[in-house]
């Protein structure tokens, strides 16, 4: 009888270890968040000769059309092992991470975990560290618990040169991995042969689409069953992080408070994940079944789509979330079933789609070959919408791979970078003016105009080097001037742009990288013509660190701006006879501003015209004015037209090419009630007298710089500098001889008067900044102390 229990024990031991699903007994080891994260000892690992690691990250957490996961189930004979990091470096890098923290992690933590069950399916382990001071830290921990004979292949996700140069994918921080291990990247582009050759690849999108020859990829699938027993399981590292694990993660990293993680929740634009709709929707499993209701229930239209309820919590404070109920109320009471004319075609699903094209929760080629209506008259707003993000792909790989100004290495002169803002691709410039160019000087932040990009300000920016460099006093260190979403070479989605959604933007663009990667610890922020109004309104924003004031995204600003240039702005400027009218037709009420009118959903009804009125009328005004770009220029720089160069021309005519375009000018025909200079600037007139605590808005009230052509043949440029300088004391006004363009017509000009300008409020800035960091320590300390 013992002779038969010991044969039976045997027979069972020799079952266990040849199961194809291995579980590796543990050792503590602490990887800098949780201290006992546990990895492989015993010697199970030792029967493992060839192993797959499928790595997931930011950009392919999912199971479809996920080619290195397809590749691993097909080995016949490897182990697969599943695996995603968090670690500190990468994930402070995801965009995101630092202007909407909560809402990023809850997304990421959500993704994760739908992903989790869905790979349990095929009996495979998802394993998942968190922490870590790098990914490649953790994955020589991890591997270094199997065999170091054993072939290792690493499947990790290809995202782009632009998407693997900002540091989050993981593809980015593979360096130091032992010698087993073969990398083997694979990648998800919609053209894979462009890909092959990006050199080649042209500047316009019209050219490209001439010279592709190619169709849409078609996406792979998982087949499941054939995973199936190949799983390997390390035990305790399955356990997935909560949201708050990763929120902890960032905010030690980025040296984030919990006040500023909470106030910025749900911050975003409106109608996606950072902006109202629930994070747990996000997930592959659910994006699929909201794709599905999209083509087969609703037959991919609009009107029946808006029928569908789709919880999304507004933010009161937004005025971004404000305006975009405005439009899809229309002229009705509710927000809850849009009139899909008042928005861009697709721009509901667009919305939704954006963070799990971010997080790779959907493939892009599954989700344009979702998509079956489309005609030479009529084109799927969702197959432009994934279109448009690869054509900006390929083209920033084009420039880092061509052109030394986007090379990361290149040390000297202005460089181009890219940053995502709601996962859209979005080229900015950055300059070192001085030799303090060090963490913690203050830098300048300029905005473009429309049609026009950050390169059009490549030129003061050289000019203001020269003029800064020459002062012994200087406190300026770098320059950066974004590509305003919806211009230059950043993407045109298909959404409704409004000049809050741009102030959005802005506000993000100087919390990701003007005070982040730049390390700006105070700046100067301006602009010229509409980039001027969007640059003081962004100024206004971030004045208020008060997390209930009302401002165009809803969040706080980080209260570094301490000065404002601006250089034949747009926007209304009030006169204090029209003030002293508006206060006599209130018959003695409290005035409100736009702003606190706009949150309170007082604005009139939206009558926009027409869709496929406002789209003709917006393609033939495009068509009509590209073959005048250089007469148009001409007559805006009277003074000195030779400015009006083949780069400038160039630059304005490849941007209008752009899939997508169109949608800025579609906009244009409905956009709502602009702020007032005399709100945000806090005008000694025209502020709202009404200043209840549900409606408090910030305002600028430091120093600022009018560089003013007064030639500018589009409004009376001298008449509008006197006016915004009668609103408050602290306005400069510097009259030059230019037109509507003067920091490109006459940028050694410009560049002097902000040098000079820069000199003489030196202090009153200064002590600006410090105020503000007083105010937010002692705010906070009182906050600890109720």
């Amino acid at each position: 009888f013992h002779g038969i229990i010991h044969v039976l024990s045997l027979i069972s031991v020799i079952v266990r270890l040849s199961q194809a699903f291995v579980t590796i007994r543990p050792k503590r080891v602490d990887n800098g968040l949780h201290s006992s994260r546990f990895f492989a000892e015993s010697s199970p690992t030792d029967m493992i000769t060839d192993l797959d690691v499928v790595l997931f990250g930011v950009g392919d957490l999912r199971s479809d059309d996920h080619l290195g996961l397809k590749k691993a189930t097909e080995s016949s004979s490897s182990r697969i092992f599943p695996l995603v990091v968090l670690d500190e470096e990468s994930l402070s890098n995801v965009p995101g991470a630092v202007s909407r923290t909560f809402d990023t992690a809850s997304m990421i933590a959500e993704a994760v975990s739908d992903l989790k069950v869905t790979l349990a399916k095929s009996d495979l382990d998802l394993h998942v560290a968190v922490g870590g001071s790098s990914l490649a830290e953790q994955l020589v921990n991890i591997l270094a618990n199997f065999p170091k004979e054993a072939e290792i292949r690493l499947h990790v996700c290809d995202s782009g040169d632009a998407d693997n140069a900002m540091g989050y994918a993981p593809i980015s921080n593979l360096d130091g991995l032992p010698e087993n291990v073969i990398v083997k990247p694979w990648s998800c582009h919609l053209w894979e042969q462009s890909w092959k050759d990006v050199a080649s690849v042209p500047t316009r999108y019209p050219d490209f689409e001439d010279q592709r020859n190619e169709s849409p990829m078609e996406p792979v699938s998982f087949n499941g069953s054939k995973a199936m027993g190949k799983g390997v399981s390390v035990a305790d590292l399955t356990e997935i992080p909560t949201t708050d694990d990763i929120c902890k993660l960032l905010q030690t990293k980025l040296s984030l408070d919990d006040d500023r993680c909470e106030a910025e929740r749900n911050s975003g634009l409106y109608g996606t994940h950072w902006g109202g709709l629930e994070s747990n929707s996000v997930a592959e499993s659910k994006i699929q079944d909201t794709i599905q209701t999209f083509v087969e229930k609703c037959q991919e239209d609009d009107e029946l789509y808006a029928k569908i309820p789709v919880p999304c919590t507004r933010n009161p404070r937004s005025l971004e979330h404000a305006t975009m109920c405005w439009f899809m109320r229309g002229e009705g009471e509710s927000e809850d079933e849009p009139v899909s004319n008042n928005l861009i075609a697709g721009e509901r699903l667009s919305r939704q789609l954006l963070a799990p094209l971010m997080l790779g929760t959907v493939s892009p080629r599954r989700l344009w070959h979702s998509m079956k209506k489309g005609s030479l008259l009529f084109k799927s707003p969702i197959k432009t919408l994934v279109e448009t993000s690869e054509w900006h792909k390929l083209l920033a790989a084009r420039n880092m791979q061509t052109d030394a100004q986007y090379q990361l290495e290149s040390s000297e002169g202005t460089k181009y970078k890219y940053w995502r803002w709601h996962g859209f691709l979005c080229r900015y410039v950055e300059a070192d003016l001085t030799e303090s160019s060090n963490p913690g000087s203050e830098g300048i932040v300029l905005v473009h105009g429309f049609g026009a990009s950050g390169a059009q300000l490549t030129k003061t920016i050289d000019c203001l080097s020269e003029n800064l460099s020459e002062s012994s006093s200087t406190t300026i260190g770098k320059c950066v001037a974004p590509d305003m979403i919806g211009f230059g070479q950043s993407e045109k989605p298909p959404i409704t742009y409004t000049g809050y959604m741009w102030e959005s933007f802005l506000g993000d663009f100087i919390k990701d990288v003007a005070t982040t990667r730049c390390q700006m610890d105070s700046f100067v922020i301006g602009g010229n013509s509409i980039g001027g109004f969007i640059s003081m309104c962004a100024a206004a924003n971030d004045a208020s660190t008060d997390p209930t004031a009302i401002s165009s995204g809803g969040s706080p600003g980080t209260g570094k701006c301490n000065g404002a240039i601006l250089m034949n702005p747009a926007g209304v400027v009030q006169s204090r006879e029209e003030v002293l009218a508006a206060e006599q037709a209130s018959y003695g009420s409290p005035l409100q501003s736009v702003a606190q009118v706009t949150a309170t959903d007082g604005l009139p009804p939206c009558k926009p015209a027409f869709r496929p009125v406002a789209r003709a009328f917006g393609t033939g005004l495009l068509a009509y004015l590209r073959p005048q770009i250089r007469e148009i220029c001409i007559k805006l720089y009277p003074t000195n037209p030779d400015a009006v160069d083949r780069d400038l021309c160039e630059n304005i005519l490849r941007d209008s090419l752009d899939p997508g375009a169109i949608n800025v000018m579609i906009s244009g025909s409905k956009l709502p009630m602009p702020r007032t200079y005399n709100e945000v600037i806090a005008g000694d007139y025209g502020q709202a007298t009404d200043t209840t605590q549900s409606l408090k808005e910030s305002a600028f009230t430091g120093p600022i710089l009018m560089p003013q052509g007064v030639l500018d043949p589009l409004n009376d440029a001298k008449g509008r500098s006197s006016a915004l300088q009668k609103l408050r004391s602290g306005v400069t006004v510097d009259l030059l001889q230019a037109g509507h363009c003067p920091h490109d017509e006459l940028p050694e000009q410009v560049a002097s008067s902000i040098a000079r300008w820069l000199e003489a409020t030196r202090e009153e800035r200064t002590a600006m900044t410090q105020k503000v960091a007083d105010y937010q320590t002692v705010s906070r300390n009182l906050q600890y102390e109720i």
